[in-house]
């Protein structure tokens, strides 16, 4: 009974307490199987019954509890009967913020550009979203990575020791290998690739770096984003 109790209270913190337009509400017989369910740690008895409960009343909150349960299998087929239900969710309820947080969530395994415009989105409808900033943050830290280090792929001794033999020596960092690019050779190449993925990086950068910041102000006790934080200066030689 006191596991049941505490699944219970699960429950209320999933279906009414995560944000500030749904409050806890009394829970359907469906839902009580369910938390009965977990209880018994019985997976699918726990779904079938929040299946029906959505074939009973299609709440937010139900498709919202139904979803949680199908990512919670840990399968590609649960996150991909997920999407629809948390879609459904936060159509209907825009304010309903931890469906459209599952949604963006899911959406970063697949679709970086609907997740990273699902985190903006849900930012424009409650800016002290610690969470969305923090995963927006996370997004554009790893696209900053990617585009820095596709600048360093593109200007190693690797793609150009092939004709300059006597470039065996040369470091395997960009700057040095401007160094002995020859100057034409040099502003064309900036031209055409490095200093465009640099630019990338830099917007990423700033973004990542704005994005951290604003998770800490909204939620001081994410470490997390200290850390991720000082690792970036670090990266850039901003210490």
């Amino acid at each position: 009974m006191t596991r049941l109790l505490r699944t219970l209270g699960i429950l209320i913190a999933l279906v009414g307490g995560l944000t500030s337009s749904f409050h806890a509400q009394q829970f359907s017989p469906q839902l009580i199987s369910y938390a009965a369910a977990c209880d018994q740690q019985d997976p699918g008895a726990a779904r079938d019954a929040l299946e029906d409960a959505v074939r009973r009343s299609p709440t937010p909150e139900n498709l919202y509890a139904l979803a949680s349960a199908y990512c919670a299998e840990g399968t590609i087929s649960g996150r991909k009967q997920a999407i629809p239900l948390l879609k459904r969710a936060s159509q209907a309820e825009p304010g309903f913020i931890a469906a459209r947080l599952l949604l963006a969530r899911l959406f970063e395994g697949y679709a970086r550009r609907s997740a990273l415009a699902e985190y903006r989105d849900i930012l424009q409808s409650d800016p002290a979203c610690a969470t969305a900033w923090y995963r927006l943050a996370r997004l554009k830290e790893e696209d900053f990575y990617e585009w820095r280090h596709a600048a360093n792929r593109v200007f190693t001794p690797r793609t150009y020791l092939n004709e300059q033999s006597d470039m065996q020596t040369a470091p395997d960092t960009p700057e040095h290998v401007m160094h002995f690019l020859p100057q034409s050779d040099r502003t064309r190449a900036q031209e055409r690739t490095w200093i465009p993925l640099m630019n990338h990086s830099h917007e990423d950068f700033s973004e990542a770096v704005h994005a951290y910041g604003k998770t800490i102000e909204h939620d001081p006790a994410q470490q997390d984003a200290y850390r991720r934080l000082a690792l970036l200066h670090m990266e850039t030689g901003n210490h």
